[in-house]
Formats: structure tokens, C-alpha cells, sequence
């Protein structure tokens, strides 16, 4: 619509079918993965824990990507105990892109957070920010996603995303991106210290 209103109608059908067809191949991914990972995301951290809910979208993005969101029951951005965490004992934590600096270290070093799968498998990992934030729908979902999909699956991750991101923003934006302006997207210095990160997503050795 907006495309046809610019007088832009093939470039905005070209947008919409790439969105929509990238969408149903991870959807696809998902349906053909046995195993779902507990998950949460974490809409806040540093003045309580706020967790993404039902009637959210990164709650229903972890759906998606064939995780299950264990706050599903919950409504909308709620506040729960650490108690609630330890019951839930997620596999995989997303941290939010709203508090500046949040680190998966803030979880990894919190005596209260050892009990909980994720931590002690250091799979906490802060959500990349690249044109916009991940997190939020955007125009970038479909890269956004396909980040997701192979945390919550590492084993079956489909490789080279970086190459997707670059033909992405080149689709998106007419623009190339370079190798730091991936690593500085997918945040990789501050996901470093989690599981799989840099296996799954730092330069790729020719």
C-alpha cells in the first residue's frame, strides 16, 4: 500500500514478498524442530523483572521460532519474582535493547539468577539492534527471527546469516554493510561470553 501510494509498486511488492516469504521459511524451520527451549524475554531487568507476555510480540516471536515462551499464561509486560524465574527455569533468556548497557554478564554474575538453566548454561544474549531494535517488529523481523531461530536451535541453525543480513540492508536500505557494522549489529563483543555466539555468528572464514 504504501508502495502503491509512492508510486514505488514494485519496490514495495518486492519488500512484502520477501518479508512474507522469509517469515514462512523460518516458520517452516520451527515446525520441523522437535525440541522447544524454555524461553523468556526480559522486558526489564535492573528495576525488577518484567517478562513478555501474552498478547506480545516477543512473546509470539519466541513462538515462532519454536521455543515456548513460559510467560505465555501471563498478560501483556508483567512484573514477576525471581521465585516465578525459578519456577519457569528457562533454557534461553533474550535480554531487551531499552536499558543502555544491559550485558548477559548482569545475569551471569547475579548470585540470586545460578539455579536458572540459562544462566548456568550461558545462554542469555541481548537482542542485536541494527536499522531499528530487534526486538520490536520492524522491517527487519525476518533477519530478526532468523537470529532467534538459531539460539533457540543452535544445532539446526541455518548458516551464514550475516551474508542474509547483507542482502537484507542492501534490499532495505540500497546499502552494504561492512564486518564491523555486522558485529557491532549482532552486538557480538557483549554476547560474546554466551554459548554458540560466536560460532553462529562472527565473520565467517573464507
Amino acid at each position: 500500500m504504501v508502495g502503491q501510494a509512492l508510486g514505488k509498486t514494485e519496490r514495495g511488492n518486492r519488500l512484502a514478498n520477501w518479508f512474507e516469504q522469509r517469515l514462512d521459511q523460518i516458520r517452516q524451520q520451527a515446525a520441523n524442530v522437535e525440541q522447544q527451549p524454555r524461553a523468556l524475554y526480559l522486558f526489564r531487568t535492573r528495576s525488577g523483572f518484567q517478562v513478555a507476555g501474552a498478547n506480545t510480540s516477543m512473546g509470539s516471536d519466541l513462538g515462532k521460532v519454536g521455543a515456548l515462551n513460559m510467560a505465555a499464561e501471563v498478560p501483556g509486560f508483567a512484573s514477576v519474582d525471581i521465585e516465578q524465574l525459578m519456577v519457569w527455569d528457562p533454557e534461553l533468556v533474550l535480554l531487551n535493547n531499552f536499558e543502555p548497557g544491559l550485558s548477559p554478564e548482569d545475569l551471569y554474575d547475579d548470585p540470586r539468577l545460578q539455579g536458572i538453566s540459562a544462566v548456568r548454561e550461558r545462554r542469555v544474549y541481548v537482542y542485536p539492534y541494527g536499522g531499528f531494535r530487534w526486538d520490536p517488529p520492524s522491517q527487519e523481523t525476518p533477519l530478526s527471527l532468523d537470529w532467534l531461530f538459531s539460539l533457540a536451535h543452535p544445532e539446526h541453525a541455518e548458516p551464514y546469516l550475516r551474508q542474509r543480513i547483507r542482502e537484507g540492508y542492501r534490499l532495505l536500505y540500497d546499502y552494504e554493510v561492512s564486518e564491523k557494522d555486522l558485529d557491532d549489529l549482532l552486538k557480538l563483543e557483549l554476547n560474546a561470553g554466551s554459548r554458540d555466539y560466536h560460532r553462529l555468528f562472527a565473520k565467517e572464514e573464507s
